[in-house]
């Protein structure tokens, strides 16, 4: 565990924008309550899909100012791939054949979660791994 992960964190869904995110840092630093990390919850993303960001609402020239507290920063980011033919991280799945699949028809199962309909990578493969790192770093 990195020396950061004991200290004091502050998660919550619901942030409106990385205004309202900033705002809730600076009345903690105010009311002088210790905090070392901050997890932005599925707020951030664009649509509810994985590896997005909503630039409209959540502006990286505003986020900056959450290292500039001395803080970590921690997005979280859900198992269901957004089931959408514009995301591309749906579309490099297929491609890469790392969804779950159904024994019975060999086609990727299905299921419904934050972003509506949504596969999941199938993480007893190395190419799911692989898959996941890649769109990691991307973000």
């Amino acid at each position: 565990m990195p020396f950061w992960a004991f200290g004091f964190h502050q998660t919550r869904w619901g942030y409106a924008d990385s205004a309202d995110l900033l705002n809730m840092i600076v009345n903690y630093k105010n009311y002088e309550i210790p905090l070392d990390v901050v997890w932005s919850d599925i707020d951030y993303m664009l649509d509810y899909e994985d590896f997005t960001i909503n630039q409209n609402e959540f502006f990286p020239s505003e986020m900056k100012f959450i290292k500039e507290f001395g803080l970590k920063y921690v997005v979280i980011i859900d198992i269901g791939i957004a089931a959408r033919n514009r995301s591309e991280p749906y579309e490099k799945g297929l491609k890469e054949n790392v969804f779950i699949k159904s024994a019975v028809t060999g086609k990727p199962l299905f299921n419904w979660v934050w972003p509506g309909l949504a596969v999941f990578p199938d993480f007893n493969s190395f190419q799911a791994f692989k898959y996941w790192g890649d769109n990691v770093q991307s973000l």
